[in-house]
């Protein structure tokens, strides 16, 4: 399957007030949740290799935690998607010049099917219920939730 799509305009907006402009750990990290989401029946109790090209989204991952609100809230989801579907994941550094999944997000994701000779499959649209935690503006704010 290939997936491609855009990230919601409101969903930015939140990183950026917690995050300031530079957000491509969180749009790294956006993908890996999307992903869990969308396939976690599929990799339940499978063991998972995950390739990111961003160093801190992909620490994230591995710690489990994040000194960053708007990556920990990505985290949080994946946690909890783990919790009821585990998977074994392992998160592996690869260059973006290597990383096929550069390749949707580029616009080119016909390129990437024919590469893994897969599925055109389009976006993956999580819950109206995670995109409005994760677009939680302060800790105050998820406290108050």
């Amino acid at each position: 399957m290939v997936h491609w799509g855009a990230i919601n305009p409101k969903l930015i907006a939140a990183w950026q007030c917690l995050s300031g402009e530079q957000i491509i750990s969180q749009a790294e990290a956006y993908v890996v949740l999307a992903v869990r989401f969308r396939c976690c029946d599929t990799l339940l109790n499978r063991p998972s290799l995950w390739f990111i090209d961003n160093e801190a989204a992909r620490f994230s991952f591995i710690k489990g935690a994040s000194p960053s609100l708007s990556m920990s809230l990505i985290i949080r989801e994946v946690a909890l998607i783990d919790a009821s579907s585990p998977t074994g994941a392992w998160y592996e550094r690869v260059a973006s010049q290597s990383n096929i999944a550069d390749l949707p997000s580029r616009g080119e994701h016909m390129k990437a099917c024919k590469m893994v000779n897969g599925t055109p499959k389009g976006d993956i649209a999580l819950s109206e219920d995670v995109m409005k935690r994760l677009q939680t503006r302060s800790f105050s704010e998820l406290i108050a939730r």
